[in-house]
C-alpha cells in the first residue's frame, strides 16, 4: 500500500474544507497541482515540513472525485455545490454549531491519546498538531465537539461578507434535525483506506446510506442527526454578545451572519435580548420575531427586515381583479399583475405621496391624487400620464369615478370637492359645503349620488345631476375617514376617529346602528359583495368583520407586529424610511 500524506479521514476533511473555502472566498475555481504542497504545508504546519512528507499527496488527490484535473494539471471542482458543502461544514464548526452526527467525521483522527477524555476544540486548534523532539506527532484528546472561534478569527472567515443562500441552507441542517441530501453531482470520496464515502453510491463505511424511496436521492446518515438547537442558539448568541461595543471593522459580517442563522434556527431566538451597541451587519431578519430586542445604538447596516406597507398610502384593484395598483410616499404608482405577483408598470409624475387611487369602471384608466395637489389620469397599458388636472389648493385625499367612467370627483384638505369631466380634463365645479378637510368620497352603485365624509364630523349626500347636497348626516364626534355604500345602495357605512362605525339609511339619513369594538380610529370600511357583512380596518392594528343585521363582531384579524417593543434608539445603518417601516411593525425609538 502506498504511503499517504493524509493519515486520517479528519485531515483530509480539513484539507478539502480549507481548499473549498479558498476557492469560494476568492472566486478562484482552479488550482494547479504545483501549488498543492504549499497549501498542505501551510495547513498542517509543523506536522508536514519536510519535502518527503509531501511526496505522497498525489495519491490522495487521485483517490477523490471532488476536484477534477485537466491535462495542464489544474484542479477544478466537479460541481460548485461540493465546495459549498465543505465550506458550510467549516463555517458551522468555526461558529460552534456543528451537530454531533456531523462532528463524527472529524473525530476520525489519528494520533489520539487513548485514555484521555474527549474534549472540545476550536476548528483551527484541532487541526494544528504539534510534533515532539523526535518528530513524532503529539497525541491529543479525542474530539468531543467544536466550539466557536474567537471573534478575531471569525472576522477572517464568517465576517468576510454576507453568507450566500446556498451556504446558509447547508449550515442550517447541520445543527437541526432534517437529513440533507449530499450535493447531487460528483459526490466526493473521503478515503483513508478504512472509511469511504463512495462517489454516487451514498455509502459511508459499513453503514449504508439508503436511497430515499420518494426522491431517489442518496444521503449520508452523517446528516441525519438529532441536532443541537439549544447549544447552537447559545453559541450564536454568545457571538452576537461579543460584537457589542466593537467597531464595524473589528466585526465585519460576523454578527449579521450569526443573527441570520439564529432566526433560521428559531424565529424568536433573539426576542427580548440585550443587543445594544452590537454590530449586526447584513442580517436577514425578514422572518424574525424581534419582540423587545434592545438594538439601541446597534449597527444594523444592510440588514433585511420584514417589508411593511407603512409607506404605501393607497391601493386599488382593477375591475377585473387582475391588477393591483399601489401608491407610495415617494409619489410613485406601481402596477402589479395578481396572477404571478410581477410588477408590470411604474407610473411616475407625482412629486409627493399618492393618497388615493381608483380605476375607472371600464378598467382602462387609473386616477391618482395626492400631496402635490394634482389629479392625474394614467393609461394602464403604457403607464403614460394622459392628463394632469389642477384645481385643489391642498392635498387630495380621495377620488371616485362615476359609473360612466367620464365623471370623476375628488376631495381635498382644502375643504372642497371638485367635479371633473374626463374627455378633455374639463373642470366642472367646486363644492364648498364642508367646513374642514374632506377625507373620503364614494359613489352609489347607480352612479346618481355620492357621499362625502369630512373632518368637520359630517357626511354629505350629493346628487350628481344637480351638483347639490341633499342631506347632511350627523352623529360622529370626530373626523370621518372612510365611507362606502352597500351593494344595493340602501345603506351607507362610515368610519371615524371616534373609534366607531355608523350605518345610515340613505332614504331618511338616520343612523340605524352604531358599531363599537375598535380601540382606535377606524380608517377604512367595506361591504361584502352580498351586503351582509362589513369589514373595517383601524389604527388599533385590527381588521374586524361585522354582521350588518346584529352589529356583532364575527372575526378579528390582528396585524402582525414582529418587531413589537424592539428598541432602535440611536441605531446606525438604517435610513429614516427604514426606521419608519420598523416602527409600523412595532419598533420604538
Amino acid at each position: 500500500t502506498a504511503e499517504r500524506t493524509f493519515t486520517s479521514l479528519a485531515d483530509k476533511l480539513y484539507f478539502l474544507c480549507e481548499l473549498s473555502w479558498e476557492m469560494l472566498s476568492t472566486d478562484e475555481m482552479s488550482l494547479n497541482y504545483r501549488l498543492f504542497p504549499d497549501r498542505i504545508r501551510r495547513l498542517f504546519d509543523s506536522v508536514v515540513q519536510q519535502e518527503k512528507d509531501l511526496d505522497h499527496w498525489h495519491y490522495d488527490m487521485m483517490g477523490q472525485s471532488m476536484l477534477v484535473r485537466n491535462a495542464e494539471g489544474d484542479y477544478t471542482p466537479a460541481h460548485r455545490s461540493l465546495l459549498e458543502f465543505f465550506v458550510a461544514y467549516k463555517l458551522a464548526a468555526e461558529l460552534g454549531v456543528l451537530a454531533a452526527d456531523f462532528t463524527e467525521l472529524a473525530q476520525a483522527q489519528s494520533g489520539l491519546a487513548g485514555n484521555a477524555a474527549p474534549q472540545d476544540y476550536t476548528w483551527s486548534d484541532y487541526f494544528q498538531r504539534q510534533v515532539d523532539d523526535n518528530g513524532e506527532v503529539v497525541a491529543i484528546a479525542p474530539l468531543q465537539g467544536f466550539v466557536s472561534e474567537s471573534l478575531v478569527q471569525l472576522r477572517q472567515t464568517v465576517g468576510k461578507g454576507v453568507l450566500t443562500k446556498a451556504v446558509l441552507d447547508l449550515i442550517v441542517p447541520m445543527n437541526l434535525t432534517p437529513p440533507t441530501p449530499l450535493p447531487y453531482e460528483g459526490r466526493g470520496e473521503l478515503n483513508n483506506g478504512k472509511r469511504e464515502l463512495d462517489n454516487g453510491k451514498g455509502e459511508l463505511d459499513n453503514r449504508k446510506g439508503e436511497l430515499d424511496k420518494e426522491t431517489g436521492e442518496s444521503y449520508s446518515p452523517l446528516l441525519a442527526g438529532e441536532g443541537q438547537g439549544e447549544r447552537s442558539k447559545s453559541a450564536l448568541l454568545a457571538i452576537l454578545e461579543a460584537t457589542r461595543g466593537k467597531t464595524e471593522e473589528e466585526v465585519g459580517y460576523v454578527g449579521g451572519n450569526a443573527a441570520t442563522l439564529l432566526v433560521k434556527v428559531a424565529q424568536n431566538a433573539i426576542a427580548g435580548k440585550e443587543l445594544s451597541s452590537a454590530v449586526i451587519k447584513g442580517a436577514d431578519l425578514a422572518n424574525a420575531i424581534l419582540h423587545n430586542v434592545n438594538f439601541a445604538e446597534a449597527n444594523l447596516a444592510d440588514c433585511v427586515f420584514t417589508q411593511t406597507f407603512g409607506s404605501v398610502f393607497s391601493l386599488a384593484f382593477s375591475p377585473n381583479g387582475k391588477i393591483l395598483a399601489i401608491g407610495d410616499a415617494l409619489g410613485e404608482i406601481r402596477l402589479w399583475r395578481i396572477a404571478d405577483g410581477k410588477q408590470i408598470l411604474i407610473c411616475k409624475g407625482h412629486t409627493y405621496s399618492v393618497k388615493s387611487l381608483v380605476f375607472s369602471p371600464d378598467g382602462q384608466t387609473l386616477a391618482s391624487g395626492g400631496g402635490d395637489k394634482t389629479l392625474k389620469l394614467w393609461d394602464i397599458h403604457t403607464g403614460k400620464c394622459l392628463n394632469s388636472l389642477q384645481g385643489h389648493a391642498k392635498t387630495i385625499h380621495s377620488i371616485a369615478f362615476g359609473s360612466n367612467s367620464q365623471t370623476i370627483v375628488s376631495s381635498s384638505e382644502d375643504d372642497t370637492i371638485q367635479l371633473w369631466k374626463l374627455g378633455k380634463g374639463q373642470y366642472i365645479m367646486t363644492l364648498h359645503e364642508h367646513t374642514d378637510a374632506v377625507r373620503t368620497i364614494a359613489f352609489s352603485p347607480n352612479g346618481k349620488t355620492f357621499i362625502s365624509g369630512s373632518e368637520d364630523q359630517t357626511l354629505k349626500l350629493w346628487n350628481i345631476e344637480t351638483d347639490r347636497f341633499s342631506q347632511t348626516l350627523q352623529g360622529h364626534t370626530k373626523a370621518i375617514h372612510s365611507v362606502t355604500f352597500s351593494p344595493d345602495g340602501q345603506i351607507i357605512a362610515s368610519g371615524s376617529d371616534d373609534h366607531t362605525i355608523r350605518l345610515w339609511d340613505i332614504d331618511n339619513g338616520q343612523c340605524q346602528k352604531i358599531i363599537q369594538g375598535h380601540t382606535n380610529a377606524v380608517r377604512t370600511v367595506a361591504f361584502s359583495p352580498n351586503g351582509k357583512m362589513l369589514a373595517s380596518g383601524s389604527r388599533d392594528g385590527t381588521i374586524k368583520f361585522w354582521d350588518i343585521q346584529t352589529g356583532e363582531c364575527l372575526k378579528t384579524l390582528r396585524s402582525p407586529r414582529p418587531y413589537e417593543g424592539m428598541k432602535i434608539t440611536g441605531v446606525k445603518g438604517l435610513t429614516e424610511a427604514e426606521k419608519t417601516s420598523l416602527k409600523a411593525l412595532g419598533a420604538v425609538d
